[in-house]
Formats: C-alpha cells, sequence, structure tokens
C-alpha cells in the first residue's frame, strides 16, 4: 500500500464563504483526513507513478487549497480493497463515487461535480442499436463494487450480471467474445479503450442511469461533508471547465458527433463547402479504412504468432490481474479466456503454507527479482480444475506511456521432471548397488594387507594398497553422489539440535591430526571466548569440516600450517580453516563451488578428489541457514569459513 501525501496550500479557507468558527476547530481537531480512491479508474481517479491523478484529483486540489487541508491519499490494490477498508473505518473519504443504499449505510455525501451516461459497449459485429432490455439472456459485465452493477441489479432484477475487476478487464472481455456487451460510463469507456487500443468495440445504447459522482464522507464526519459542499460551490465555472476540458474533452469525441454545429457549418458556408467537406470526409474516410484495415491485419498476425508459441504467454498489470493471454496459457491451464483474464497472477501458483505468508509467484514479479535477473524460478502451478503441475515462470516489466504491465512466460516443466526423477532413481539404485561390492572389496583387501593370508611378496603388498586406496576413493565417490542426490531431490536429512560448535570443531581436528601427519602438515585450533551454542545436524557439520580440513591439507605445502578458528560473531558463530596453499586461481573462483570442478583437474595433480566435497559442503551450510564463502589471494592461500545462528 503506498501513501501520497499533498501538502496544504498556505491560504485556508479564505474564499470559501459561510465557514463557522465551529467547523475551523473541527478541521484544526482532525489534522489526519484519509482518502482511500479508486486507483484504476481513468480518467475519474487513477494513480500514474505513484500519483495521484485524473479529475477527482484535480477537485481534491482545489478543495485543498480552498479548506487549507491536507488529504491523505491512500494507493491501494483495488477499489474492492477501498470498499472494505471504508466499511471498517480505515479510510475516511472517497472522491468520486456514486449514491447507492449499500453505501447510504455508513457514508454520506456531496452535492454532485461529475456527470457521464452510462453506455452499452459491444463488439464491432453486433449490429444495430441496443437497449438494457435487449440484453435478457445475454452476458453482460459490470465492474465489482461500482454503482452502476448496484443500480442494474436493482432495476432490473430479472437480468444476471458478471462481476469483472475493472474497465479494462470488461472491455477486453467483449473483445475477445467472452462477454457480449459490457456497461459502464461513458468517459471511462473512451479513456480505456484509447489507451489499450482496443479496435474492434463500439457504443451501442444508452444504458439508462446518469451517474453523478460526488464525494462521500464518513457518517459521523457531518461537519467535513458540509466543509466540501462549500468549496464546491465556491469553484466558479472556469475551474470547472478547465478540469473537464483536460480529462473529458478529448476522451468522448470518438463517440459524439456535434450535430449542431455540422448543420451550422453548412448553412454558413453554403453549399461549395459542402461538397468540400464530402470530399473530404469520403478522402478520410478511405484513409481511415485503409489504416484500420492495415492495423487489424497487423493486430491478427500478432495474435496468431503469439497463439502458435508454445511457451504460455500472458499479460499483469500492476495490480496482479491477468489482462490478456494466449493459446497455450489456456491448454496449460485447462481453462477458457474468461477463466484467466480478470482473474489474479497469484491463484495460477500453490501460494505458502501459513495463511500470512506471501504469494511466491506474486513475490518474485513485484520484487523485480524476475525483471532483472532475467532469469526463471519454478513454481507449483495450479490449473482451473484444481490439479497441481510443476510450471518454469520468467517476467518482464514494461512501461508504455501510461501503461505499467508485466508480461510473464511459464512453461510446463512436468516431463523434465520426470526425467529427473528416472535419473536420481537411476542413481540412486546404482550406487547403493555399488556400495555393497566395494564394502565387500575394502574388507577383503584390508584383511590381505593385516596378513589374514600370510606374508605378501613386496610387489604384491604394493599393488594391493594401490587397490585398496583407489577402492576407498570409489567408496568416497559413491558415497558423494549418493549425497549429491539426496540434495537435488530435496531427501537430505537435516536434524537440528543443540550443540557446542566449538566442542565440534576441536573434535574434528584431532581426529584429523594423523591425516595431516601423512602430508607433514599441521593443524591448529583457536576457540572462541564467548558462547559458541549452535542449533545444527552434528553429523553434516562434521562432514563440512573433515571435507574443509582434508581440502586445506592436501593443498598446503609440506611443513605448512593449517589454522582453524572460531570466532563469536555477537548473535553468530563463524569458522574459518585457513591454509598457507598457493591459492585459487582468478578464473576458477566462480566455479569452486560447482560440481566435479578442481582447480587442477590434470592428471599430473598432487592431490585425489571426487569434485564434489565443497558442492555438499555448501549445500549442508545452506540447509542450516548460512553460507558457505571464502576468501583468497593467489600465493597466501586461501581462508574458507561459514557462520551458524547460535542457538
Amino acid at each position: 500500500m503506498a501513501f501520497v501525501l499533498i501538502a496544504p496550500w498556505a491560504a485556508a479557507a479564505a474564499e470559501v464563504p459561510g465557514i463557522s468558527e465551529a467547523e475551523r476547530a473541527w478541521l484544526a481537531d482532525h489534522p489526519r483526513i484519509r482518502l482511500t480512491p479508486d486507483p484504476d479508474f481513468p480518467p475519474i481517479e487513477f494513480f500514474e507513478n505513484g500519483n495521484f491523478a485524473g479529475i477527482a484529483a484535480d477537485y481534491i486540489r482545489l478543495i485543498e487549497e480552498k479548506l487549507g487541508v491536507a488529504f491523505e491519499i491512500r494507493e491501494v490494490d483495488s477499489w474492492s480493497t477501498s470498499v472494505r477498508e471504508t466499511k471498517n473505518r480505515e479510510n475516511d473519504v472517497w472522491s468520486a463515487v456514486a449514491v447507492t443504499p449499500e453505501r447510504q449505510a455508513y457514508m454520506i455525501f456531496s452535492e454532485p461535480y461529475i456527470n457521464s451516461p452510462a453506455v452499452i459497449i459491444v463488439r464491432e459485429d453486433n449490429a444495430g442499436d441496443l437497449t438494457i432490455n435487449a440484453l435478457k439472456g445475454l452476458r453482460v459485465g459490470v465492474i465489482r463494487d461500482y454503482a452502476i452493477g448496484a443500480l442494474l441489479r436493482r432495476s432490473h432484477p430479472d437480468m444476471v450480471f458478471e462481476d469483472v475487476p475493472d474497465a479494462t478487464a470488461g472491455l477486453k472481455r467483449v473483445s475477445f467474445g467472452s462477454l457480449d456487451a459490457f456497461i459502464v460510463n461513458l468517459a471511462i469507456a473512451s479513456h480505456t479503450i484509447g489507451v489499450q487500443g482496443i479496435t474492434n468495440l463500439r457504443v451501442a445504447g444508452d444504458a439508462g442511469p446518469v451517474l453523478q459522482w460526488r464525494f462521500a464522507v464518513r457518517k459521523d464526519w457531518v461537519v467535513l461533508r458540509d466543509l466540501i459542499d462549500k468549496a464546491l460551490a465556491s469553484i466558479n465555472e472556469e475551474q470547472h471547465r478547465r478540469i473537464r476540458q483536460r480529462w473529458i474533452a478529448l476522451e468522448t469525441s470518438g463517440f459524439q458527433i456535434d450535430r449542431a454545429f455540422v448543420v451550422a457549418a453548412i448553412v454558413l458556408f453554403g453549399g461549395l463547402l459542402l461538397v468540400g467537406v464530402l470530399i473530404w470526409n469520403h478522402s478520410l474516410r478511405r484513409v481511415v479504412a485503409s489504416r484500420t484495415a492495415e492495423l487489424s491485419e497487423s493486430e491478427s498476425r500478432i495474435r496468431t504468432v503469439v497463439d502458435n508459441v508454445i511457451e504460455g504467454i500472458m499479460t499483469v498489470d500492476r495490480h496482479g490481474m491477468i489482462r490478456d493471454v494466449n493459446s497455450a496459457s489456456l491448454k496449460l491451464f485447462k481453462a477458457e479466456t474468461a477463466d484467466l483474464i480478470g482473474r489474479h497472477v497469484g491463484e495460477l501458483v500453490v501460494a505458502g503454507r501459513n495463511e500470512g505468508d506471501a504469494n511466491p509467484l506474486v513475490e518474485f514479479i513485484f520484487s523485480g527479482e524476475a525483471h532483472r535477473s532475467g532469469q526463471v524460478t519454478e513454481f507449483l502451478g495450479v490449473d482451473y480444475n484444481g490439479a497441481r503441475f510443476p510450471i518454469e515462470i520468467g517476467a518482464r516489466e514494461v512501461r508504455l506511456g501510461r501503461e505499467h504491465f508485466f508480461v510473464v512466460i511459464v512453461r510446463d516443466i512436468s516431463e523434465r521432471k520426470e526425467m529427473e526423477q528416472m535419473k536420481s532413481e537411476f542413481v540412486s539404485t546404482v550406487t547403493h548397488e555399488l556400495r555393497t561390492p566395494l564394502t565387500s572389496i575394502r574388507g577383503t583387501l584390508g584383511l590381505i594387507m593385516a596378513g589374514a593370508v600370510g606374508e605378501l611378496p613386496e610387489k604384491a603388498q604394493e599393488m594391493v594398497a594401490i587397490a585398496d586406496r583407489n577402492t576407498q576413493r570409489l567408496a568416497e565417490l559413491v558415497n558423494d553422489i549418493l549425497d549429491m542426490e539426496k540434495i537435488d531431490s530435496g531427501r537430505l536429512e537435516i536434524v537440528l539440535k543443540p550443540i557446542d560448535l566449538a566442542d565440534l570443531v576441536r573434535r574434528c581436528v584431532e581426529d584429523n591430526q594423523s591425516y595431516a601427519e601423512q602430508y607433514n602438515v599441521e593443524l591448529t585450533f583457536r576457540a572462541p571466548s564467548g558462547s559458541s551454542m549452535v542449533e545444527a545436524d552434528e553429523t553434516r557439520m562434521t562432514q563440512v569440516l573433515a571435507n574443509l580440513l582434508s581440502n586445506a591439507v592436501k593443498f598446503s605445502p609440506p611443513g605448512g600450517v593449517v589454522e582453524i578458528v572460531v570466532e563469536d560473531k555477537d548473535m553468530r558463530v563463524r569458522v574459518s580453516v585457513i591454509d598457507r596453499g598457493a591459492g585459487i586461481p582468478d578464473e576458477f573462483r566462480d566455479r569452486i563451488f560447482e560440481r566435479f570442478t578442481q582447480a587442477d583437474s590434470s592428471n599430473r595433480r598432487r592431490t585425489g578428489g571426487t569434485g564434489l566435497g565443497l558442492s555438499i559442503s555448501a549445500a549442508i551450510v545452506e540447509s542450516h541457514g548460512g553460507e558457505l564463502d571464502f576468501e583468497s589471494e593467489v600465493g597466501k592461500g586461501p581462508t574458507f569459513f561459514f557462520e551458524l545462528k547460535k542457538a
């Protein structure tokens, strides 16, 4: 929810006659007057780049100047939200509404200051004039929570009206054929059709009610309603004319023809001018017809291309409402056009586990992450029948003049997920099947090396030792692959419990001393002065520490020292492993946590390894809410470190 404060003018009620001292005192006692307009009701009222605009906004500024007050303008996501907040006394004033019995239960109204007729909008191929009675049995749309819908339902109880979220959704549904007609006031229809570039609609007739827009004030604030009436009465005709000319005069020109002016012109200029007008009109019609045909052909061509793209494509407005979809989107979500247009995009994916959680798709689109990174993210989609399926979504933010929307690309990844599952099951099966014979081979080689079959010749002992080392490496690779498979499938079991991290690190250092002696490397340990209690899985953290220590030892020079430091970092505990090796080459730093990568991948490298250890360790630390990272200068050796929150 955005807040826009309009600063008060210096002149306070100077030009508004009849304001009493009691009314001035009331204004002084109510410095905060909340006003929550319709966020998407152009040209009457709307928000543009966070700024309140439209006819009502211009009148608000005049009233503020005349009364010396400053309304607190609050932007919400929809008119329905404004209605709900007003009923809950979270809003005080509306700036442009029509009177309905429902609203009179909790609001009082000013004198009208804007008039506009309600009209019937249909497709161009629906010929002839229409009346409201001719729409019986047809699919007719009205905007949800707007006065037109309430008035029509009361005056025509035998008709069924479909609610749409706003004018754009209603007009597009008529354009696409999922509604037969849409009833809306003329100014809004004209403005929206122009902005959206919809070319196949027309006004078919008058719907009956001429809407009069007024200010509405909470029912217990009669003083404010009277003050607004006095301020409106003090606005002169020239000020009214300027506001209407700015927002309405040009908007309705496409729907009305001033016949009196045409007759006067004919009489004034005579037959010659009439001939000229007819010639010009004929030429203009030809040009307009040609341009319209070109535009229609271009629009049809673009629509055909978009509808034949295999990915789902949809446009979403800044409130999260779906405005347009292609054929692939309909197939993907097993829906009709009318089922998706006007629906909130967050409904297309499984929401958070808890009621108050933010919708993951809405957060992904509106945070700007999708647009900035250009990447896609996986979600669990929900089709129109409620079935769930995996999808991949990317989004781009688009600004075209006043329009601000998002282009969302949706791809069904069900087949890919099935293949990944098959691969995961295959890897799991193969590696599990390998562990049993490997364990048996290692046990047999150990017995042979221990003399269980008698003393072996020196050459045979060397060969058995080589076989044992290679079998051990193969067993480590199998275990690492199993861990990676668990990580990928989300089955890596993490059991958190309170442990003393410094004590765990000390024990790991002691357990790896004999390994370090094989490389003539010394391990040193420095404990923190403060607490080092954390919530962690002892087995998995031991695996991380063993990997970091073995890497540091293997890459240290003979006679080198590996320093292990545990530090108290306020609310976290940091573990650092520092060696004095050659450091990490610049070209390798971006790939160091990738799988099967090693800084020296040649056959002559001094150390062994699977290239999976750091990737597994990083995943384990992340599952604990931490991050494994490093600092390194070539020639000085790296420092690998991670931090965990204190228990």
